[in-house]
């Protein structure tokens, strides 16, 4: 039992740390969108990779 807490406790840990991250991430692409997260596809003028920060 004590092995499945920290087991979860370190499942926890992890994901507290990326979702914060990932969310912004999100909430910044839908922003940039304006109108919204699909409506921008159109928009493209060339291919973009999806997480042009990473690059």
């Amino acid at each position: 039992m004590a092995q499945f807490l920290e087991y979860s406790a370190d499942l926890l840990r992890s994901v507290h740390l990326i979702l914060p991250g990932w969310l912004s991430l999100v909430s910044t692409r839908y922003n940039a969108a304006g109108k919204g997260i699909f409506k921008n596809f159109d928009r493209y003028d060339e291919p973009k990779l999806p997480f042009p920060e990473t690059a």
